[in-house]
């Protein structure tokens, strides 16, 4: 369900002009408050899909995080890069390709050998301890 704005029309007191002039009153409210700080496209989007008043969209965007505002990102940003070690990535001399790649391989051959598509003799072979 899409919600209509109801556009702003003159009324017998009216004038175009005092209706352009509300509105423009309404988008400096808005876009001047240091809620909208951080918080530009959700104030642009409330502004022109909606008829709230200018008051209420301030109110929701204080209850609303600024972008780039996520916990983790919050978070990575304190604590720095975080390093995915491996038993297998001292035997690859810390490459997290390498290291990743016989990962995968060995839990591959592991997979092979439960399900029985080749043998545990099979995978040592292909230089591979699965464990059997």
């Amino acid at each position: 369900m899409t919600i209509k704005p109801k556009v702003a029309s003159p009324n017998n007191s009216q004038t175009v002009a005092d209706v352009r002039a509300e509105e423009r009153i309404r988008m400096r409210d808005v876009l001047m408050s240091p809620e909208a700080k951080g918080r530009t496209n959700l104030a642009v989007k409330l502004l022109v899909n909606s008829p709230l008043s200018a008051s209420a969209i301030v109110d929701m965007l204080a209850d609303t995080p600024r972008d780039g505002a996520s916990t983790f990102f919050q978070a990575m940003a304190q604590e720095g890069s975080v390093g995915i070690t491996s038993p297998i990535g001292a035997a690859t001399n810390d490459d997290p390709k390498a290291a990743r790649l016989a990962e995968i391989t060995q839990v591959g051959a592991s997979y092979a050998v439960a399900r029985g598509y080749i043998s545990a003799e099979q995978a040592k072979a292909r230089g591979v301890n699965v464990g059997a």
